[in-house]
């Protein structure tokens, strides 16, 4: 069951890495990518609105950009996170697990994700809903950096540090199984990139 990911991952992990194949593995990432894709919407629709007319033409395009780059960026973000974990745990702690089974255990991780995106996602649908993006291109960084120290915006932030940590969690429980490794070698493994994700959204948030 689902909830042994998060009140038993081994158990949980033994059994999807035997058992499980990619259909479920692949529906989360997918299911990232869709929010991913939706949630860029508001900010979509707050910067073509602020366009002159003349370049409105332009406006299908924009969307189409958020949409598709939305969902594949989902995937890419699965596939780099599965081969830093591989490369990880087999140069320092002699994995030897497949890159198939690295895969499908990464997946699980981005669970959180879809939270913290879709709670990103909710906060713009508010918070643009009452202001105006600036039609000089040189204000847009100014106007851009305060949007993103309103409190609304800082609060996701602040998610999002904390859903990293969760995300960690599964991860490290994920890469043991994957790769064969001890539990604390694993949350070394994971724990690089995702002290590097953390430092980077702290940064974003001062």
């Amino acid at each position: 069951m689902l909830l042994d990911l998060v009140t038993d991952p081994d158990r949980f992990f033994d059994r999807e890495l035997e058992e499980g194949g990619f259909l479920r593995p692949t529906a989360v990432v997918a299911a990232l990518g869709v929010v991913t894709a939706l949630s860029s919407l508001p900010l979509v629709d707050a910067t073509i609105a602020a366009l002159p007319e003349e370049a409105a033409a332009f406006a299908g395009i924009g969307y189409v950009f958020a949409l598709v780059g939305g969902f594949v960026g989902a995937f890419v973000g699965w596939l780099l996170y599965s081969v830093v974990f591989l490369a990880i745990a087999r140069v320092l702690f002699d994995g030897d697990g497949s890159f198939g089974r690295t895969l499908r255990a990464s997946a699980w991780g981005f669970l959180p994700a879809i939270v913290t995106t879709a709670a990103s996602g909710l906060v713009a649908y508010y918070v643009l809903q009452s202001v105006t993006f600036p039609t000089d291109p040189v204000q847009l960084q100014t106007f851009a950096t305060g949007l993103q120290h309103r409190p609304p915006f800082l609060a996701v932030g602040v998610l999002g540090v904390f859903l990293s940590l969760a995300q960690a969690f599964v991860w490290t429980f994920g890469v043991r199984h994957s790769q064969g490794i001890e539990l604390r070698d694993a949350a070394i493994t994971v724990g690089i990139p995702v002290a590097v994700s953390i430092l980077w959204q702290v940064y974003t948030l001062a």
